[in-house]
């Protein structure tokens, strides 16, 4: 008993914060410990198509113009909700990016949503929903400090919360040295305060 007061005292530094609500994330799993990070993860890096020769893990199938269509026809530009209507592609996944999208959270205010609801979707053929959630957009930090970073890409065990997979999502290419340096930096973070 005193073993778990203490490492629950241990790991009681790192704050956890969801920047959206996710209504398909499990309730008793929305705020995240740091002993929910405790499990070797593997890393994934999300872009759009074309970004596996560019050094990403994943690639979701949309180019970078239709991202920003998607995105400005979200946001209630009618040049870009014209652009939208006239393509099958775009208008099938504007409707995805309408329930599933808006279901996560996402009020789309920035462009890189667009990539993060597709990736978290994209997720799905590999960690199914009766096993696994995803979800994003939380924010970290100790303590006594003010936010170290956030971690776009999260998908973790319906049955204990144990995250698994932490990523990032790019919309350009130059972009995967940061996704990298993100991730690093939150591994750094971790190791620094949860031991």
């Amino acid at each position: 008993m005193l073993l778990f007061i203490l490492s629950s005292f241990a790991f009681s530094s790192i704050t956890f914060q969801p920047m959206r609500e996710d209504l398909k994330m499990p309730a008793n799993c929305v705020f995240l410990t740091s002993e929910d990070f405790s499990e070797n993860h593997d890393r994934v890096i999300y872009g759009i198509e074309g970004a596996k020769k560019k050094g990403f893990t994943h690639e979701f199938p949309i180019q970078r113009q239709e991202a920003r269509d998607l995105w400005q026809a979200l946001n209630d530009d009618s040049q870009s909700i014209a652009v939208v209507r006239d393509s099958q592609k775009l208008s099938d996944l504007k409707k995805i990016l309408d329930t599933d999208g808006r279901d996560m959270g996402f009020d789309f205010k920035k462009e890189g949503d667009v990539l993060e609801a597709f990736a978290l979707l994209d997720l799905k053929k590999q960690y199914p929903d009766d096993e696994y959630f995803r979800t994003g957009g939380y924010e970290y930090h100790n303590e006594r400090g003010p936010t170290v970073g956030e971690l776009d890409i999260l998908v973790g065990r319906r049955s204990d919360c144990n995250i698994i997979v932490i990523g990032e999502a790019k919309l350009g290419y130059k972009m995967i040295h940061k996704a990298h340096e993100q991730l690093s930096r939150f591994e750094r973070f971790y190791r620094q305060e949860a031991p």
